[in-house]
């Protein structure tokens, strides 16, 4: 359990120390327009789950 807890305070950390950083990418990566929610549901209805990776993979490169 120790392990756990330590694994959690390092992420926690690790989030806390990058935070702004992390959250431009977030805002310049992700549209807020809903399309791309859409797109990702598709592949989530359709249960293709290797297509949706891949796609995300394209959105972040």
């Amino acid at each position: 359990m120790n392990k756990l807890y330590q694994d959690t305070v390092q992420v926690a950390a690790i989030l806390k120390k990058h935070g702004n950083e992390i959250r431009e990418l977030k805002k310049k990566t992700f549209k807020r327009d809903g399309v791309m929610k859409e797109i990702a549901n598709r592949f989530v209805e359709e249960k293709d789950y290797s297509g949706l990776v891949s796609w995300m993979r394209t959105q972040i490169y």
